[in-house]
């Protein structure tokens, strides 16, 4: 009975979704309708028929590749800096402070003002200046993780590495700390994934014209075009690649919980 309730509930929910998909195109319809600019609003057959031509041109998974790989980059770099740096700080709390500063500022700049200011800086290779950006942003969420994860540690391992004098040895840091600190990174890096790729595509869009390739640089040439079912064709991409990585994000979850 469990089982045909849950699997009831599933195909309920999978109904909505599609129910909230079919509306937002009728709410589409409505306003294409209403405006009558086919410039601006083209109608939905154009649409689809530029994500088709997108879901068979192999330029299209090139652009993907190089913002996929930029993102990859910059989450690789946040977690291997974000990870020994939220250990120290859980093992040495003073760090905390120091580190503070830095992490608020992460925080609270926006997004545009670290793309022109990098921008400036790296005038002749933007793909660093996106790996940095999308860093700065993901970092701060892979830091916290990693320190509240040695933080939570129970105090009964504590002390027992402390009574054993080997808190701060190396053997005790790799093979006790970060084993009971990784389902925190693990959900840290799941979490962010979808963030770390919008805000790739973000600093290639506001790059705009200049010399780099991505997925962003797209829509931007399609929005200099006033081509705008491309445009809206590949937000539909976008959209499509945001569903397959929440898809693998739910299972990576639901891994993590059964390991817990």
């Amino acid at each position: 009975m469990k089982q045909n309730s849950s699997k009831n509930n599933a195909i309920n929910k999978i109904l909505m979704v599609i129910f909230g998909i079919i509306f937002l195109f009728v709410i589409y319809e409505l306003f294409y309708l209403g405006v009558k600019n086919t410039n601006i609003l083209p109608s939905l057959k154009e649409i689809f028929n530029q994500f088709g031509i997108l879901f068979i041109d192999k330029i299209t998974y090139i652009s993907l590749g190089y913002s996929l790989l930029r993102t990859i980059l910059s989450i690789l770099i946040a977690f291997l800096i974000g990870t020994v740096l939220g250990v120290l700080t859980g093992l040495f709390n003073k760090l905390e402070y120091f580190l503070k500063p830095l992490i608020t500022l992460c925080k609270c700049i926006p997004v545009p003002c670290f793309i022109y200011l990098l921008f400036i800086f790296f005038l002749e290779n933007k793909d660093i200046a996106v790996i940095i950006v999308t860093f700065l942003i993901i970092f701060p969420i892979i830091y916290e993780s990693s320190k509240s994860g040695i933080q939570n540690i129970d105090n009964n391992i504590i002390l027992a590495l402390r009574l054993d004098g080997g808190l701060y040895k190396a053997n005790s840091i790799f093979k006790v700390l970060l084993k009971e600190d990784f389902p925190y990174i693990l959900l840290s890096l799941v979490s962010s994934g979808g963030l770390a790729i919008k805000v790739e595509i973000t600093s290639e869009i506001l790059l705009g014209s200049h010399n780099i390739k991505g997925i962003g640089r797209s829509i931007f040439l399609a929005k200099d075009d006033l081509n705008f079912a491309k445009l809206y064709a590949l937000v539909l991409f976008i959209v499509f690649i945001f569903v397959v990585i929440d898809i693998i994000n739910y299972f990576i979850k639901k891994i993590i919980k059964k390991i817990n």
